[in-house]
Protein backbone atom coordinates (compact mmCIF):
# COMPACT_ATOMS: atom_id res chain seq x y z
CA UNK A 1 0.00 0.00 0.00
CA UNK A 2 1.48 3.49 -1.14
CA UNK A 3 2.44 6.01 1.40
CA UNK A 4 -0.59 8.47 0.27
CA UNK A 5 -3.60 7.96 2.40
CA UNK A 6 -7.08 7.81 0.76
CA UNK A 7 -9.47 10.94 1.37
CA UNK A 8 -11.70 10.16 4.03
CA UNK A 9 -14.84 12.17 3.39
CA UNK A 10 -16.68 14.23 1.00
CA UNK A 11 -15.37 17.70 0.55
CA UNK A 12 -12.07 17.26 2.73
CA UNK A 13 -10.39 19.21 0.39
CA UNK A 14 -7.34 19.46 3.04
CA UNK A 15 -6.40 15.83 3.22
CA UNK A 16 -6.87 15.80 -0.47
CA UNK A 17 -4.46 17.91 -0.56
CA UNK A 18 -2.17 16.42 1.33
CA UNK A 19 -2.55 13.22 -0.63
CA UNK A 20 -1.47 15.47 -3.59
CA UNK A 21 1.86 16.72 -1.79
CA UNK A 22 2.69 13.22 -0.21
CA UNK A 23 2.14 11.38 -3.67
CA UNK A 24 5.26 12.81 -5.20
CA UNK A 25 5.47 11.79 -8.63
CA UNK A 26 3.20 8.70 -8.40
CA UNK A 27 0.77 8.74 -11.37
CA UNK A 28 2.60 11.54 -13.54
CA UNK A 29 1.47 10.19 -16.43
CA UNK A 30 -1.97 10.51 -15.44
CA UNK A 31 -3.16 7.47 -16.40
CA UNK A 32 -5.42 5.69 -13.95
CA UNK A 33 -4.46 1.87 -13.92
CA UNK A 34 -6.58 -0.61 -15.09
CA UNK A 35 -8.95 -2.75 -12.77
CA UNK A 36 -9.90 -6.12 -13.32
CA UNK A 37 -12.27 -7.48 -15.65
CA UNK A 38 -13.65 -9.89 -13.21
CA UNK A 39 -17.59 -9.30 -14.00
CA UNK A 40 -20.13 -8.17 -11.04
CA UNK A 41 -23.35 -9.45 -11.03
CA UNK A 42 -25.96 -7.56 -13.71
CA UNK A 43 -28.12 -5.80 -11.54
CA UNK A 44 -29.06 -2.98 -13.72
CA UNK A 45 -32.31 -3.94 -14.03
CA UNK A 46 -35.23 -3.69 -11.25
CA UNK A 47 -35.35 -7.72 -11.14
CA UNK A 48 -33.67 -9.16 -8.05
CA UNK A 49 -31.15 -12.22 -8.34
CA UNK A 50 -33.70 -14.51 -6.29
CA UNK A 51 -37.33 -13.47 -7.34
CA UNK A 52 -39.02 -15.81 -5.18
CA UNK A 53 -37.56 -13.97 -2.11
CA UNK A 54 -40.47 -12.24 -0.18
CA UNK A 55 -39.14 -9.71 2.22
CA UNK A 56 -40.07 -12.14 4.96
CA UNK A 57 -37.46 -14.44 3.99
CA UNK A 58 -35.07 -11.75 3.78
CA UNK A 59 -35.71 -11.14 7.69
CA UNK A 60 -35.37 -14.26 7.72
CA UNK A 61 -32.04 -14.79 6.35
CA UNK A 62 -30.50 -11.36 8.40
CA UNK A 63 -31.67 -13.28 11.57
CA UNK A 64 -29.97 -16.54 10.82
CA UNK A 65 -26.98 -14.34 9.68
CA UNK A 66 -26.70 -12.94 13.17
CA UNK A 67 -27.45 -15.80 15.34
CA UNK A 68 -25.00 -17.75 13.17
CA UNK A 69 -27.16 -20.28 11.88
CA UNK A 70 -27.03 -19.24 8.12
CA UNK A 71 -26.02 -22.24 5.82
CA UNK A 72 -23.31 -21.39 2.93
CA UNK A 73 -26.46 -21.01 0.52
CA UNK A 74 -28.29 -19.00 2.42
CA UNK A 75 -25.53 -16.65 2.94
CA UNK A 76 -25.04 -16.42 -0.51
CA UNK A 77 -28.65 -15.47 -1.20
CA UNK A 78 -28.58 -12.59 1.06
CA UNK A 79 -25.22 -11.29 -0.10
CA UNK A 80 -26.16 -11.33 -3.64
CA UNK A 81 -29.66 -9.93 -2.84
CA UNK A 82 -28.12 -6.86 -0.77
CA UNK A 83 -25.52 -6.06 -3.52
CA UNK A 84 -28.57 -6.48 -5.94
CA UNK A 85 -30.01 -3.39 -3.50
CA UNK A 86 -26.77 -0.79 -3.74
CA UNK A 87 -26.00 -1.51 -7.29
CA UNK A 88 -29.60 -0.32 -8.26
CA UNK A 89 -29.47 2.72 -6.13
CA UNK A 90 -25.80 3.45 -7.53
CA UNK A 91 -24.94 4.63 -10.65
CA UNK A 92 -21.78 2.65 -11.72
CA UNK A 93 -18.58 4.72 -13.15
CA UNK A 94 -17.42 3.63 -16.22
CA UNK A 95 -13.59 3.76 -15.73
CA UNK A 96 -11.68 3.71 -12.72
CA UNK A 97 -11.54 6.34 -10.61
CA UNK A 98 -8.43 7.91 -8.74
CA UNK A 99 -9.48 11.27 -6.46
CA UNK A 100 -6.14 12.52 -6.55
CA UNK A 101 -5.58 12.22 -9.72
CA UNK A 102 -8.83 13.25 -10.50
CA UNK A 103 -8.35 16.31 -8.82
CA UNK A 104 -4.92 17.56 -10.49
CA UNK A 105 -6.81 17.65 -14.11
CA UNK A 106 -9.05 19.45 -12.44
CA UNK A 107 -7.28 21.81 -11.56
CA UNK A 108 -5.84 22.51 -15.17
CA UNK A 109 -9.15 22.84 -16.36
CA UNK A 110 -9.94 26.40 -17.59
CA UNK A 111 -11.96 28.30 -15.32
CA UNK A 112 -15.20 28.15 -16.51
CA UNK A 113 -15.34 24.45 -16.33
CA UNK A 114 -13.96 23.96 -12.63
CA UNK A 115 -17.24 24.02 -11.50
CA UNK A 116 -19.07 21.19 -13.82
CA UNK A 117 -15.86 18.96 -13.30
CA UNK A 118 -15.76 19.28 -9.44
CA UNK A 119 -19.47 18.86 -9.39
CA UNK A 120 -19.20 15.34 -11.22
CA UNK A 121 -15.68 14.63 -8.92
CA UNK A 122 -17.69 15.00 -5.77
CA UNK A 123 -20.12 12.67 -6.96
CA UNK A 124 -17.75 9.92 -8.32
CA UNK A 125 -15.92 10.49 -4.56
CA UNK A 126 -18.86 10.43 -2.23
CA UNK A 127 -20.61 7.14 -4.74
CA UNK A 128 -17.31 5.49 -4.56
CA UNK A 129 -16.53 5.95 -0.82
CA UNK A 130 -20.45 4.38 0.07
CA UNK A 131 -19.29 1.54 -2.34
CA UNK A 132 -15.61 0.70 -0.68
CA UNK A 133 -17.84 0.93 2.67
CA UNK A 134 -20.23 -1.90 1.54
CA UNK A 135 -17.12 -3.60 0.23
CA UNK A 136 -15.82 -3.72 3.42
CA UNK A 137 -18.91 -4.66 4.60
CA UNK A 138 -19.53 -7.39 2.56
CA UNK A 139 -15.93 -8.88 3.84
CA UNK A 140 -16.60 -8.77 7.27
CA UNK A 141 -19.30 -10.49 7.32
CA UNK A 142 -18.06 -13.32 4.81
CA UNK A 143 -15.23 -13.65 7.76
CA UNK A 144 -18.10 -13.91 10.21
CA UNK A 145 -19.92 -16.37 8.40
CA UNK A 146 -16.97 -18.87 8.05
CA UNK A 147 -13.67 -18.09 9.61
CA UNK A 148 -12.10 -20.49 7.23
CA UNK A 149 -13.42 -18.46 3.88
CA UNK A 150 -11.07 -18.84 0.94
CA UNK A 151 -8.85 -15.41 0.23
CA UNK A 152 -10.51 -15.88 -3.74
CA UNK A 153 -13.83 -16.04 -2.26
CA UNK A 154 -13.13 -12.89 -0.29
CA UNK A 155 -11.23 -11.48 -3.36
CA UNK A 156 -14.19 -11.76 -5.82
CA UNK A 157 -16.52 -9.24 -3.63
CA UNK A 158 -13.69 -6.90 -4.09
CA UNK A 159 -13.89 -7.66 -7.88
CA UNK A 160 -17.50 -7.24 -7.85
CA UNK A 161 -17.17 -3.54 -6.23
CA UNK A 162 -14.37 -2.40 -8.55
CA UNK A 163 -15.72 -3.74 -11.61
CA UNK A 164 -19.14 -1.63 -10.93
CA UNK A 165 -17.74 1.11 -9.34
CA UNK A 166 -14.30 2.48 -10.69
CA UNK A 167 -11.95 0.88 -7.21
CA UNK A 168 -8.33 1.89 -8.78
CA UNK A 169 -5.45 -0.44 -7.59
CA UNK A 170 -4.90 1.31 -3.93
CA UNK A 171 -7.87 1.07 -3.47
CA UNK A 172 -8.47 -2.44 -3.79
CA UNK A 173 -4.92 -2.92 -2.45
CA UNK A 174 -6.21 -2.20 0.78
CA UNK A 175 -9.23 -4.81 0.41
CA UNK A 176 -6.27 -7.56 -0.56
CA UNK A 177 -4.20 -6.31 2.58
CA UNK A 178 -7.49 -6.78 4.44
CA UNK A 179 -7.87 -10.14 2.84
CA UNK A 180 -3.94 -11.16 3.37
CA UNK A 181 -3.77 -10.68 6.95
CA UNK A 182 -7.20 -12.29 7.41
CA UNK A 183 -6.11 -15.41 5.85
CA UNK A 184 -2.29 -15.54 7.34
CA UNK A 185 -3.62 -14.48 11.21
CA UNK A 186 -6.36 -17.87 10.83
CA UNK A 187 -3.29 -20.00 9.16
CA UNK A 188 -0.94 -18.77 12.08
CA UNK A 189 -3.77 -19.55 14.50
CA UNK A 190 -4.66 -22.64 13.77
CA UNK A 191 -1.11 -23.90 13.24
CA UNK A 192 0.74 -23.06 16.68
CA UNK A 193 -3.16 -24.42 17.74
CA UNK A 194 -2.27 -27.97 15.93
CA UNK A 195 1.27 -27.98 17.02
CA UNK A 196 1.39 -27.96 20.98
CA UNK A 197 -1.30 -30.30 22.04
CA UNK A 198 -0.22 -28.99 25.63
CA UNK A 199 -2.56 -26.46 27.01
CA UNK A 200 0.61 -24.70 29.39
CA UNK A 201 3.42 -25.30 26.53
CA UNK A 202 1.03 -23.29 23.89
CA UNK A 203 0.12 -20.81 26.66
CA UNK A 204 3.92 -20.12 27.36
CA UNK A 205 4.73 -20.23 23.62
CA UNK A 206 1.61 -17.40 22.62
CA UNK A 207 1.94 -15.30 25.80
CA UNK A 208 6.09 -15.58 26.71
CA UNK A 209 4.86 -16.99 30.23
CA UNK A 210 4.49 -20.19 31.97
CA UNK A 211 1.04 -20.69 33.71
CA UNK A 212 2.30 -23.35 35.77
CA UNK A 213 1.78 -26.88 36.18
CA UNK A 214 -1.22 -26.56 38.53
CA UNK A 215 -3.04 -23.59 36.82
CA UNK A 216 -6.56 -24.65 34.98
CA UNK A 217 -6.46 -23.60 32.03
CA UNK A 218 -8.78 -24.19 28.80
CA UNK A 219 -7.26 -22.93 25.65
CA UNK A 220 -9.38 -23.09 22.11
CA UNK A 221 -8.92 -21.46 18.56
CA UNK A 222 -11.29 -18.19 18.00
CA UNK A 223 -12.09 -16.79 14.54
CA UNK A 224 -7.96 -15.00 14.70
CA UNK A 225 -6.64 -15.52 17.90
CA UNK A 226 -6.24 -17.99 20.91
CA UNK A 227 -8.81 -17.68 23.84
CA UNK A 228 -7.24 -18.72 26.70
CA UNK A 229 -9.94 -19.31 30.05
CA UNK A 230 -7.90 -19.25 33.35
CA UNK A 231 -7.79 -17.88 36.55
CA UNK A 232 -7.70 -14.22 37.87
CA UNK A 233 -4.66 -14.70 39.23
CA UNK A 234 -2.86 -16.36 35.98
CA UNK A 235 -5.06 -13.66 33.74
CA UNK A 236 -2.96 -11.11 35.67
CA UNK A 237 0.35 -12.35 35.23
CA UNK A 238 -0.26 -12.98 31.87
CA UNK A 239 -1.27 -9.25 31.51
CA UNK A 240 1.56 -7.97 32.76
CA UNK A 241 4.35 -9.59 30.32
CA UNK A 242 1.64 -8.59 27.41
CA UNK A 243 2.85 -5.66 25.17
CA UNK A 244 0.03 -3.19 24.45
CA UNK A 245 -3.08 -5.44 25.55
CA UNK A 246 -6.30 -3.77 24.62
CA UNK A 247 -8.14 -4.34 27.98
CA UNK A 248 -10.02 -1.85 30.64
CA UNK A 249 -10.88 -4.41 33.07
CA UNK A 250 -8.22 -6.94 33.20
CA UNK A 251 -9.98 -8.72 36.01
CA UNK A 252 -12.19 -10.07 33.46
CA UNK A 253 -10.62 -10.30 29.89
CA UNK A 254 -8.30 -8.31 27.61
CA UNK A 255 -6.89 -8.59 24.04
CA UNK A 256 -3.58 -9.15 22.85
CA UNK A 257 -0.41 -10.10 20.04
CA UNK A 258 2.14 -12.04 20.72
CA UNK A 259 6.00 -11.73 19.25
CA UNK A 260 4.93 -14.02 16.54
CA UNK A 261 2.17 -11.45 15.51
CA UNK A 262 -0.53 -13.99 17.19
CA UNK A 263 -3.38 -12.54 18.70
CA UNK A 264 -4.52 -13.76 21.61
CA UNK A 265 -7.38 -13.47 24.53
CA UNK A 266 -7.38 -14.39 28.31
CA UNK A 267 -10.72 -14.57 29.82
CA UNK A 268 -10.33 -14.76 33.89
CA UNK A 269 -13.64 -17.49 35.26
CA UNK A 270 -12.95 -16.91 38.71
CA UNK A 271 -16.74 -16.79 39.85
CA UNK A 272 -15.56 -13.48 42.53
CA UNK A 273 -14.53 -11.78 39.62
CA UNK A 274 -17.59 -11.79 38.62
CA UNK A 275 -19.62 -12.19 41.53
CA UNK A 276 -22.48 -9.65 39.78
CA UNK A 277 -23.61 -11.92 37.34
CA UNK A 278 -26.03 -14.72 38.17
CA UNK A 279 -25.19 -16.53 34.74
CA UNK A 280 -21.06 -17.17 34.97
CA UNK A 281 -20.74 -19.28 32.28
CA UNK A 282 -23.30 -16.43 29.91
CA UNK A 283 -20.80 -14.03 31.31
CA UNK A 284 -17.93 -15.78 30.11
CA UNK A 285 -19.43 -16.25 26.73
CA UNK A 286 -20.05 -12.20 26.30
CA UNK A 287 -16.81 -11.43 27.10
CA UNK A 288 -15.18 -13.81 24.38
CA UNK A 289 -17.20 -12.35 22.10
CA UNK A 290 -16.07 -8.73 23.30
CA UNK A 291 -12.51 -9.41 22.95
CA UNK A 292 -12.71 -11.23 19.90
CA UNK A 293 -14.21 -7.77 18.62
CA UNK A 294 -11.65 -6.23 20.33
CA UNK A 295 -8.97 -8.34 17.76
CA UNK A 296 -11.33 -8.16 14.75
CA UNK A 297 -11.46 -3.94 15.57
CA UNK A 298 -7.39 -4.29 15.45
CA UNK A 299 -7.78 -5.56 11.84
CA UNK A 300 -9.80 -3.59 10.27
CA UNK A 301 -8.65 -0.27 12.43
CA UNK A 302 -4.94 -1.46 10.93
CA UNK A 303 -5.97 -1.55 6.88
CA UNK A 304 -9.20 0.72 6.88
CA UNK A 305 -9.32 3.56 10.13
CA UNK A 306 -6.87 6.54 9.76
CA UNK A 307 -5.37 6.20 12.53
CA UNK A 308 -2.76 8.87 13.71
CA UNK A 309 -0.14 7.47 16.25
CA UNK A 310 1.52 9.02 18.65
CA UNK A 311 4.76 10.26 16.86
CA UNK A 312 2.15 12.71 14.62
CA UNK A 313 0.57 14.24 17.60
CA UNK A 314 3.66 15.06 19.01
CA UNK A 315 4.82 16.76 15.97
CA UNK A 316 1.60 18.82 15.81
CA UNK A 317 2.33 19.55 20.32
CA UNK A 318 6.01 20.49 18.98
CA UNK A 319 4.98 22.80 16.30
CA UNK A 320 2.37 24.65 18.77
CA UNK A 321 5.11 24.57 21.66
CA UNK A 322 7.90 26.09 19.55
CA UNK A 323 5.82 28.77 18.11
CA UNK A 324 5.70 32.29 19.84
CA UNK A 325 3.06 34.29 18.71
CA UNK A 326 0.07 34.24 20.58
CA UNK A 327 -2.39 34.10 17.78
CA UNK A 328 -0.57 31.52 15.27
CA UNK A 329 -0.59 29.57 18.75
CA UNK A 330 -4.16 29.34 19.09
CA UNK A 331 -4.67 28.21 15.19
CA UNK A 332 -2.46 25.43 15.68
CA UNK A 333 -4.56 23.83 18.39
CA UNK A 334 -6.90 22.80 15.38
CA UNK A 335 -5.05 20.05 13.81
CA UNK A 336 -3.78 18.97 16.87
CA UNK A 337 -7.27 18.22 18.22
CA UNK A 338 -8.56 17.06 15.58
CA UNK A 339 -5.75 14.68 14.94
CA UNK A 340 -6.33 13.65 18.80
CA UNK A 341 -9.52 13.48 18.68
CA UNK A 342 -9.79 11.13 15.26
CA UNK A 343 -7.68 8.65 17.49
CA UNK A 344 -9.73 8.73 20.59
CA UNK A 345 -13.40 8.43 18.10
CA UNK A 346 -11.71 5.45 16.91
CA UNK A 347 -11.07 3.95 20.55
CA UNK A 348 -14.23 4.69 21.67
CA UNK A 349 -16.53 3.35 18.69
CA UNK A 350 -13.44 -0.28 19.32
CA UNK A 351 -14.90 -0.19 23.01
CA UNK A 352 -18.32 0.47 22.28
CA UNK A 353 -19.17 -2.00 19.22
CA UNK A 354 -17.24 -4.57 21.53
CA UNK A 355 -19.12 -3.64 24.23
CA UNK A 356 -22.18 -4.20 22.35
CA UNK A 357 -21.51 -8.07 21.88
CA UNK A 358 -22.08 -8.18 25.84
CA UNK A 359 -25.06 -5.47 27.26
CA UNK A 360 -27.57 -3.79 25.78
CA UNK A 361 -27.47 0.02 23.95
CA UNK A 362 -29.32 0.99 26.93
CA UNK A 363 -26.98 -0.26 29.44
CA UNK A 364 -24.03 1.15 27.72
CA UNK A 365 -25.11 4.56 27.48
CA UNK A 366 -25.72 4.26 31.37
CA UNK A 367 -22.02 3.56 31.39
CA UNK A 368 -20.79 5.97 29.75
CA UNK A 369 -19.74 8.09 32.47
CA UNK A 370 -17.86 5.32 33.89
CA UNK A 371 -16.50 4.37 31.11
CA UNK A 372 -15.50 7.14 28.95
CA UNK A 373 -15.21 10.29 30.87
CA UNK A 374 -12.80 8.65 33.88
CA UNK A 375 -15.53 8.80 36.82
CA UNK A 376 -13.74 6.84 39.99
CA UNK A 377 -12.42 3.28 38.47
CA UNK A 378 -13.69 4.31 35.25
CA UNK A 379 -11.31 2.64 31.92
CA UNK A 380 -11.47 4.43 28.77
CA UNK A 381 -10.73 8.36 28.66
CA UNK A 382 -8.84 8.55 25.74
CA UNK A 383 -8.30 11.87 26.31
CA UNK A 384 -6.73 11.42 29.95
CA UNK A 385 -2.88 11.92 28.74
CA UNK A 386 -3.65 15.23 26.84
CA UNK A 387 -5.99 16.20 29.40
CA UNK A 388 -3.29 16.27 32.31
CA UNK A 389 -0.47 16.82 29.99
CA UNK A 390 2.40 18.23 32.70
CA UNK A 391 4.06 20.64 30.33
CA UNK A 392 0.56 22.60 30.14
CA UNK A 393 -0.42 22.83 33.65
CA UNK A 394 -0.01 26.26 34.46
CA UNK A 395 -1.03 26.99 31.08
CA UNK A 396 -4.28 29.03 31.48
CA UNK A 397 -4.96 29.20 27.70
CA UNK A 398 -4.34 25.75 27.07
CA UNK A 399 -6.32 24.80 29.79
CA UNK A 400 -9.33 26.85 28.42
CA UNK A 401 -8.96 25.62 25.02
CA UNK A 402 -8.64 22.09 25.95
CA UNK A 403 -12.04 22.07 27.84
CA UNK A 404 -13.65 23.81 24.80
CA UNK A 405 -12.40 22.36 22.12
CA UNK A 406 -11.35 19.30 23.22
CA UNK A 407 -13.47 17.77 26.31
CA UNK A 408 -16.56 18.96 25.47
CA UNK A 409 -16.81 17.98 21.98
CA UNK A 410 -15.41 14.73 22.88
CA UNK A 411 -17.97 14.18 25.22
CA UNK A 412 -20.77 15.56 23.00
CA UNK A 413 -19.59 13.18 20.32
CA UNK A 414 -19.36 10.07 22.44
CA UNK A 415 -23.01 11.16 24.11
CA UNK A 416 -24.59 11.95 20.57
CA UNK A 417 -23.75 8.17 19.63
CA UNK A 418 -24.85 6.70 22.14
CA UNK A 419 -27.90 8.09 21.95
CA UNK A 420 -27.94 7.49 18.24
CA UNK A 421 -27.20 3.44 19.01
CA UNK A 422 -30.22 3.74 21.67
CA UNK A 423 -32.40 5.29 18.72
CA UNK A 424 -31.64 2.36 16.28
CA UNK A 425 -32.22 -0.63 18.77
CA UNK A 426 -35.51 0.82 20.51
CA UNK A 427 -36.60 2.75 18.01
CA UNK A 428 -35.52 1.21 14.87
CA UNK A 429 -36.17 -2.07 16.69
CA UNK A 430 -32.25 -3.48 15.48
CA UNK A 431 -30.74 -5.79 17.83
CA UNK A 432 -27.13 -4.85 19.13
CA UNK A 433 -25.43 -7.28 16.95
CA UNK A 434 -27.47 -5.53 13.67
CA UNK A 435 -26.96 -1.93 15.07
CA UNK A 436 -22.75 -2.64 15.10
CA UNK A 437 -22.98 -4.10 11.45
CA UNK A 438 -24.92 -1.22 10.04
CA UNK A 439 -22.69 1.41 11.84
CA UNK A 440 -19.58 -0.43 11.37
CA UNK A 441 -18.13 1.42 8.65
CA UNK A 442 -19.30 5.12 9.82
CA UNK A 443 -16.63 6.67 11.88
CA UNK A 444 -18.71 7.81 14.67
CA UNK A 445 -19.36 11.26 14.49
CA UNK A 446 -21.29 10.32 11.78
CA UNK A 447 -23.38 7.88 14.08
CA UNK A 448 -26.01 10.34 14.61
CA UNK A 449 -26.85 11.34 10.97
CA UNK A 450 -26.53 7.92 9.98
CA UNK A 451 -28.81 6.80 12.22
CA UNK A 452 -31.22 9.56 11.70
CA UNK A 453 -31.17 8.64 8.00
CA UNK A 454 -32.46 5.10 8.76
CA UNK A 455 -35.07 5.61 10.62
CA UNK A 456 -36.28 8.35 8.74
CA UNK A 457 -36.35 5.66 5.48
CA UNK A 458 -38.04 3.27 7.54
CA UNK A 459 -40.63 5.07 9.26
CA UNK A 460 -41.36 6.25 5.57
CA UNK A 461 -42.07 2.93 4.32
CA UNK A 462 -44.40 2.13 7.53
CA UNK A 463 -46.06 4.98 6.51
CA UNK A 464 -46.40 4.26 2.87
Amino acid sequence: MGERRYAQSLGDQEHIQRDIEDSGNAHDDETAPTISTQKAPDYSSNTPPNPELQPADIESLRRKEAEHTQSGEEFDQLLEYDYYQFARKHRKLDTVFHPVVALRKIRKNPPSERQNALREYKWNLATQRQAWAQCRSFLERAIEHEHDVSGSDLEDIVEWFAADFGFDSEAKNQAYDLIRWYINTRHKVMEVYSEYSNNRELVQVVTGTDPGDDTDLSVSPGPMSIDIVTNQETASRIFNHSENPVTGFKSLGFAATSNDAIPYTVIAWDRHVRKNFQDTESHLADTRRHEHEHVKNSLFLRIFERKYNSDECDKLYRQYRQESDKTVKHELLAPLFSTILEEAYAEVKNEVTASLQERTARELRADAEYMFFREPGGSYDFLEYWKNIKQEQNNTDWQNDTKRLLIQEYAQTVRRALDAVVDLVEAGGYSEKEAVALLTDKKLPEWGKTVARLLDTKNKKRSV
